[in-house]
């Protein structure tokens, strides 16, 4: 996504801000994240703990979205990998956040829902967010697997009735239709592989 942050009046990409920190003596960045996938959300910079790694560069501001660590494009994953990410990541992290506001909210099924023109940022971040979704999740649907398809693994498939229930919950993330059947791209109720909070960066 680095690459195709390209400025455009009143468009989110104006906010984008790059922080850059080293992690104090204890080897810690002192950074909270909220947010994540496992609760349909961009991942969200919380509290600045006390005693933490000053920013070299840049500001770093609760509430902002985070979207990418060191060049890697977080949004769409949990709260566990994005800590897995900046645990692994070289001094000096730098942290790509933006202001939320407009379109761009850390609400990740609304904006999931929104179109936007093929091969613009925002079509870009979509597709980013879809592929770290399902490092993490199950999509479902309402067709008859095909063969080869293990249930539970390469979808979940639900009936009508339950696919309305869960759309009408508002567990679902994303859906749609394909080929006559309902889809969902991802769900956040059904089973979020290994996800869990994890300890912070």
């Amino acid at each position: 996504m680095s690459k195709t942050l390209k400025k455009r009046k009143n468009h989110w990409t104006n906010k984008v801000h790059e922080s850059i920190l080293c992690r104090n003596e204890e080897g810690e960045l002192g950074l909270e994240l909220k947010g994540g996938a496992e609760h349909g959300q961009f991942p969200v910079i919380g509290e600045l703990l006390p005693g933490r790694a000053a920013c070299h560069s840049g500001k770093l501001l609760q509430e902002d979205l985070l979207l990418e660590v060191n060049d890697t494009p977080v949004a769409g994953l949990t709260t566990r990998d994005v800590h897995a990410v900046v645990k692994h990541s070289k001094d000096p992290v730098r942290l790509k956040c933006v202001k939320q506001g407009g379109v761009i909210d850390k609400d990740l099924r609304r904006y999931l829902n929104l179109r936007f023109q093929k091969g613009s940022v925002d079509h870009e971040l979509q597709q980013i967010i879809r592929d770290n979704l399902y490092l993490r999740t199950v999509p479902c649907t309402t067709r008859q697997p095909k063969e080869g398809e293990v249930p539970g693994v390469d979808y979940n498939f639900v009936t009508v009735d339950r696919f309305m229930e869960l759309e009408k919950s508002g567990a679902l993330l994303e859906s749609g239709t394909y080929e006559g059947f309902f889809t969902s791209i991802v769900n956040i109720k059904l089973k979020l592989r290994g996800a869990s909070s994890g300890p912070r960066s």
